[in-house]
């Protein structure tokens, strides 16, 4: 991802306007201190990985709401979204699957694709850690999946990507890529774009980079036209098909491409 100048970040730290939120920031911060210092902890027992995704998922109450399924009837978005993440699992397991060994006995055999994942939700208002980033699991992912209830949260959306982001950047992955996946705006806490301005300064600070990648679902995707200025790939999606396509194309064409 672009990272903002140094310029540029400090003139909007030294902006008076800019004092609540950087408050608002740090102070969200703090309070995922303890959980990143054990994500940390568990790391250290894993060999680094080629690739990072964290996916902040939408579990808001207007999820609920209906869009066209593949068949083209109307069905709640959270049921659409779940199927989607489904055949993520089933993508990202043949990824990290071993190779096949060659019919040539001399032939060495390539390693495993290695890669970690993590799932960021909403739990009320606050942000809520669903799988912590790890060695990607497929079966732990449908296990989640799965046992999903209705979604009933408000839209905390500036401050899981906040959480999401920094579990990320602590990550000692080659490539890392937050996935974005909501279908509303942000509700309560800090916005997603000075969210998405800490991050990319602290990623300046350690010298690391990320990419994140919004698909908006069933919103018209000018309502997070400000983190597209500020990098990040946007895209809309407004039905079933749409959002498989549009998955199915950041994986192949940006996430996992990226990978030696």
């Amino acid at each position: 991802m672009r990272t903002a100048s140094r310029s540029v970040i400090r003139f909007w730290l030294q902006a008076p306007a800019a004092a609540p939120v950087l408050a608002t920031i740090l102070a969200a911060f703090a309070a995922l201190a303890p959980a990143l210092r054990a994500q940390t902890a568990r790391e250290t027992s894993f060999p680094a990985a080629e690739v990072a995704l964290a996916v902040v998922y939408d579990t808001s109450g207007s999820m609920r709401e209906n869009i066209p399924a593949a068949d083209g009837r109307p069905e709640a978005k959270h049921l659409i979204a779940r199927r989607a993440l489904l055949a993520v699992a089933d993508r990202l397991e043949k990824f990290t699957a071993a190779p096949v060994a060659s019919a040539e006995p001399t032939a060495p055999v390539p390693p495993a694709r290695t890669l970690d994942l993590g799932l960021y939700v909403f739990n009320q208002r606050q942000p809520d850690v669903a799988l912590p980033l790890a060695p990607f699991s497929a079966a732990a992912l449908r296990q989640w999946v799965r046992a999903q209830k209705l979604p009933s949260d408000s839209t905390p959306l500036g401050a899981t990507l906040l959480q999401a982001g920094q579990a990320l950047l602590k990550s000692s992955a080659s490539h890392k890529h937050l996935l974005v996946l909501t279908d509303g705006e942000n509700s309560t806490g800090v916005t997603p774009q000075h969210a998405l301005q800490a991050l990319q300064a602290h990623a300046e600070q350690t010298q690391t980079s990320f990419f994140v990648h919004v698909i908006a679902i069933d919103i018209k995707p000018t309502v997070f036209r400000a983190l597209q200025r500020q990098g990040a790939t946007l895209i809309g999606a407004a039905d079933e098909k749409q959002l498989q396509a549009q998955l199915d194309f950041i994986l192949e064409n940006q996430i996992l491409l990226e990978a030696p």
